[in-house]
């Protein structure tokens, strides 16, 4: 019989300390918190039109994460974040979705992102003061040329009358076939206003359902120690066959 308690005593301990596991890294990169205005044309690919709150982190943990909120540490708001499946482009994305209409009253101030995994091991962090209420207007005249499979886009600023004066410009390329589905991401863009896409992201297959989403961020010229420090941005989005063909048509 003690040869039996013995032996059950260490698998007991070797169970709990699997359960329980010790120094479990979660880490909390990118917290971000701005809010975001859409177009009405991009409904139809899964986003809500109207100025929207975007507010979230990328999440890694050693274990899956149970749950992740946003916390706005002025209104006292609690979000409920979760993974974000908009393709390959966003992995371990927690974001707020759908994303709710933006409400200066309860939005603007610094958000706590708090990511807990099944162990109820935690971590969090914060992202900058959310303290405009601008919108960002949308780019001018986006236009595309080139080869189909690696074309060039271009476009032009918004009126210089129309951007804060705390705003530093920032823009990205995405592409996409739904809100689901956002294949590629190029990287940050300041001048000039073009960027081609590499060959080998577009096939012939996947062209005639293309979309060029164009991210115009302001980023405030105050928090620029933080990791992102984008306080308003706009989307601008275009169906890809329709932006060559303009360009071809005389």
């Amino acid at each position: 019989m003690k040869k039996r308690t013995l032996f059950v005593l260490p698998l007991f301990i070797l169970l709990v300390l699997v359960s329980f596991p010790a120094n479990a890294d979660i880490v909390i990169s990118f917290p971000f918190a701005f809010s975001d205005q859409f177009p009405g044309n991009s409904q139809p690919l899964g986003f809500n039109k109207g100025n929207l709150l975007s507010v979230g982190a990328f999440v890694i943990s050693d274990y899956p994460i149970s749950s992740v909120t946003a916390e706005n540490l002025s209104s006292g708001l609690v979000l409920e974040a979760t993974a974000a499946d908009l393709g390959p482009v966003f992995p371990n994305l927690y974001t707020v979705l759908p994303l709710p209409l933006f409400n200066p009253e309860e939005h603007l101030g610094v958000w706590l992102i708090t990511a807990v995994d099944v162990y109820e091991n935690s971590a969090n962090a914060q992202t900058h003061e959310l303290d405009k209420e601008a919108i960002m207007p949308y780019a001018k005249e986006i236009m595309a040329f080139g080869d189909p499979l690696t074309p060039t886009i271009t476009w032009k600023e918004p009126k210089e009358k129309f951007i804060p004066e705390w705003c530093i410009l920032q823009y990205r390329i995405r592409l996409l076939t739904d809100s689901a589905d956002q294949f590629y991401r190029s990287l940050p863009i300041t001048y000039p206003f073009e960027h081609t896409i590499p060959l080998g992201v577009l096939t012939a297959e996947d062209f005639y359902d293309t979309w060029v989403r164009l991210e115009s961020s302001c980023l405030d010229e105050n928090d620029l120690s933080y990791p992102v420090p984008t306080e308003i941005r706009s989307e601008t989005f275009r169906y890809l066959p329709d932006l060559l063909l303009e360009r071809a048509t005389p």
